[in-house]
């Protein structure tokens, strides 16, 4: 019995001095973030460490350890690898056990992957430009696509294609490269153009290189035909290249002194340039385009003014006008273009400034802004200038005009709030009539106008291109129109400044206060060679748009005046719809006709295919549209 209680209180003592038992350790939380990026022979797994109690990582590669790290690591670097893919596991560990694994697949790559191949940029209608290309090979980690620069989409290895979604309106290149975390590689790239708001015009390329404030515009043919854009800047004038529409190519800059205002006309391979900026290089800046693809200043004359508003060139009598200067208007010859001589300057008793004029024949129509009136002024021998008529009217804010085909009716436009194109019956200087008028947007203003075939041009600021069918006076109808501006709510000097109607191709070129050079197409005169076409029939019938169409559409022909010209619409039956018109041609040119999809008796005509007839003289034409409803 002793022995006993001796032995059980040795086991006791000795318990007592022994360590406690351990208790056993947790398991450590599993790593997250596993990533692995490796350009050829090298890998590095990567992971962010979770855990407080790790003894270290393991790492395995396609199932086999490769690394064992100590505590709170996060890489391991595997080296000798071939191009391929790795299963890739990582997992933190104790004396406890191993936690769950965190795993991936990695890709090691060679330097750069094949270029994608045949670029393609298309707008959709909606709002979107859609990017198209070919996957030319494998192993790329991805695709980039650029917009002038700018990153619009990074897709997925195999990927062909990237939606651009509403970027603003205008002319970009877009560019596709592939890529892996080795490099990129070489790219393949398209134009595209999104269109912006418009009808029956299409925007085919624009350009903003200088990213200020750009202001007039106008055109220049060479003797060989070639096609040049010539484009107002805060610091001086751009020179374009107008060979690829779509992709215009600068081939000039001339510097000149800063300003927001810069108006430029051409005459005998010069181009002249006046501006209202200070300092060096003011007066008249006269540009040689012997060479066009090298445009040269030759001479700035200042021998008369050394600022001036606008110009204007009377190409048949070689005489150069510049009005808004500060001490009124000049007129100077230019038998020798590169040296001026003035030889007359009009300054009214009333000081009248004279923002823009129009010239034809001996006779000078100008825009007296500032003191709300129009005058008439003649110059019958290049140096007697005598005020022939002047008039005004309610809200006249005169900025200027053009002459219509005949040369009895005047357009003229007023830069204000509400301003509008106005057409004058100048037949009797003496009784000047407003006889139509046309306006888009109420409060907004019009700069400027040009008339080419019975067909108007308007600069409309906020409104964009707007164009006017003026065949009759008395009602203006707007068949197209192109905004440029993007600005937000209409505003008085914003948007589109300038636009030239005149180049032989028939494109428009305009310019955007904001975004500089745009090229337009006027869809209705697609067809018709603008202005060379001479018709060996008395008419000749262009097209419709829009087409399909619903409610309307408009008929663009060709007819002479006086000649017998029936324009009527058919159904597939071969039955007369509509007679749209019948009779004599009132004029002669470019013309146009609206077809509000109802028959004869006035009752709306159902969906379907129509054929519209233009019979003249010794001509017959037939086409066909789509109404749908």
């Amino acid at each position: 019995m002793y022995n006993a209680v001796r032995f059980a209180i040795l086991l006791c003592t000795v318990a007592a001095l022994l360590p406690a038992s351990p208790v056993s350790a947790q398991i450590p939380d599993a790593p997250g973030g596993c990533d692995a990026a490796g350009c050829v022979p090298s890998l590095s797994i990567t992971w962010t460490d979770n855990a407080s109690n790790e003894d270290g990582y393991r790492v395995w590669l396609d199932d086999s350890l490769y690394c064992e790290t100590g505590p709170n690591a996060q890489m391991c670097l595997v080296t000798g690898l071939a191009e391929g893919s790795y299963e890739c596991a990582v997992a933190a560990f104790n004396g406890a056990g191993q936690s769950a694994v965190c795993s991936l697949v990695a890709n090691v790559w060679t330097f750069t992957p094949p270029p994608p191949a045949n670029c393609a940029a298309t707008d959709t209608g909606s709002k979107n430009v859609v990017v198209t290309w070919d996957d030319t090979g494998e192993g790329e980690a991805g695709f980039l696509v650029y917009r002038g620069g700018l990153t619009v989409c990074d897709l997925p290895p195999n990927s062909t294609s990237c939606t651009d979604v509403d970027p603003p309106p205008g002319a970009y290149t877009y560019e596709v490269y592939s890529y892996t975390p080795c490099g990129i590689s070489a790219g393949c790239s398209d134009t595209g153009v999104m269109q912006g708001p418009r009808l029956n015009m299409t925007l085919l390329g624009q350009k903003d290189e200088y990213g200020g404030r750009y202001s007039d515009i106008w055109g220049y043919v060479d003797s060989a035909g070639n096609e040049y854009a010539i484009l107002g800047h805060q610091d001086g004038t751009v020179f374009y290249d107008l060979a690829d529409p779509a992709n215009p190519q600068q081939v000039g800059y001339i510097p000149g002194p800063n300003s927001n205002w810069r108006d430029i006309k051409t005459y005998a391979e010069h181009a002249y340039i006046v501006t209202e900026g200070g300092g060096t290089g003011t007066g008249l800046q006269i540009v040689a385009l012997t060479d066009p693809q090298n445009p040269v200043l030759v001479n700035t004359w200042d021998t008369e003014f050394t600022t001036a508003h606008n110009i204007f060139i009377d190409t048949t009598r070689a005489l150069g006008y510049a009005c808004g200067s500060s001490v009124g208007t000049h007129v100077f010859s230019l038998s020798d273009p590169v040296n001026p001589v003035q030889t007359a300057i009009w300054n009214a008793s009333f000081n009248y400034y004279i923002h823009d004029l129009y010239v034809f024949d001996d006779t000078i129509y100008a825009g007296g802004i500032s003191d709300n009136q129009m005058h008439i002024i003649a110059n019958p021998d290049d140096s007697t200038l005598i005020e022939v008529a002047s008039w005004t009217y309610a809200g006249a804010n005169p900025h200027a005009g053009w002459l219509l085909g005949d040369k009895r009716y005047y357009a003229g436009v007023d830069e204000t709030a509400g301003g509008r194109l106005r057409i004058w019956d100048i037949g009797d200087k003496q009784n000047i009539v407003q006889v139509g008028q046309y306006q888009s947007g109420g409060a907004t203003s019009i700069h400027n106008v040009f008339v080419r075939d019975e067909i108007a041009y308007i600069s409309y600021y906020t409104e964009g291109v707007r164009v006017v069918d003026v065949h009759d006076p008395a009602a203006p109808v707007e068949i197209g129109y192109y905004d440029t501006f993007l600005g937000g709510p209409p505003a008085l000097y914003a948007g589109n400044w300038g636009v030239y109607p005149f180049l032989p191709s028939g494109l428009v070129i305009a310019s955007d206060i904001d975004l500089g050079l745009h090229v337009i197409r006027f869809d209705l005169l697609e067809a018709v060679d603008v202005p060379l076409f001479v018709p060996r029939a008395s008419a000749r019938l262009a097209g419709n748009a829009p087409n399909p169409f619903n409610p309307a559409t408009t008929i663009v022909f060709f007819a002479e005046r006086g000649d017998p010209v029936e324009l009527a619409v058919y159904d597939l039956r071969g039955r007369l719809v509509r007679t749209l018109l019948s009779g004599s041609a009132g004029t002669s040119g470019v013309q146009s006709v609206a077809w509000n999809g109802t028959d004869d008796r006035g009752r709306p005509a159902a969906s379907g295919k129509y054929f519209y007839r233009l019979r003249g003289q010794d001509f017959v034409e037939t086409k066909s549209m789509l109404l749908v409803r």
